[in-house]
């Protein structure tokens, strides 16, 4: 899915047809995305595929309307497509119940009602999937948040901040707007600005560091264009 300008997100998505504001789809978003964290954590996901959930479900009301779905019930759908995505196999039973629970503050025990959100889930997994073009495979910001912070011998607590703030940046719309690499490389800055650290980078890595952004701008242009 090609960047989406601040202008497009602001102005012309697609809630805006059915006069759901900027503000409020903002509002919407986040609490999906606060909801998805959580049941990441329940469902034991490892934080990238947690992002990857949120990263779908963003692409999808990047093209729907919030108007026209629940944003929960495509959360959950999101959480469970993820998890087949990124091998982080859980059954359905468990996606569904702990979103309930987060949902209600009570399990939900096998029951008609049980029976009829995983039909919910399972039928909006094909609406999700096309949606989205079947375009699953999403290059995450973790992998060269990683390499930079290696890059840059960055200390543990500015490793730590940063993926706090990476984590946190999933609650807003700025995946949507700039490439994985210029979000890793902004949340070690405003890591090492916070706790006032300054960044070094070795004349040995001076180098691959240069082509290394150099190839992923390269990249983020091709994808664009």
């Amino acid at each position: 899915m090609e960047l989406l300008t601040k202008e497009k997100i602001r102005d012309a998505m697609p809630s805006r047809k059915d006069d759901i504001f900027y503000e409020e789809e903002i509002y919407l978003r986040k609490g999906a995305c606060l909801f998805m964290r959580k049941a990441g954590l329940l469902l034991k996901f490892p934080e990238p595929t947690t992002a990857t959930a949120i990263m779908f479900f963003h692409r999808f009301f990047a093209r729907r309307s919030f108007a026209k779905y629940d944003r929960f019930v495509i959360s959950t759908t999101c959480l469970y497509l993820a998890a087949k995505v990124a091998e982080t196999h859980r059954k359905i039973r468990d996606v569904v119940n702990v979103a309930y629970t987060i949902l209600n503050q009570k399990a939900l025990a096998i029951c008609p009602e049980y029976w009829d959100l995983k039909d919910v889930v399972v039928k909006m997994e094909s609406v999700v999937l096309r949606t989205l073009a079947f375009e699953l495979t999403i290059e995450m910001p973790h992998t060269y948040l990683l390499h930079y912070l290696s890059l840059l011998h960055c200390s543990d607590q500015v490793a730590q901040l940063s993926w706090n703030i990476l984590s946190d940046s999933y609650c807003t719309t700025l995946h949507l707007e700039y490439a994985p690499h210029i979000i890793a490389s902004s949340c070690i800055y405003l890591a090492a600005r916070i706790l006032t650290s300054p960044l070094h980078l070795s004349t040995s890595t001076h180098h691959s560091s240069s082509s290394s952004l150099s190839s992923s701008s390269s990249s983020s242009s091709s994808s664009s264009s």
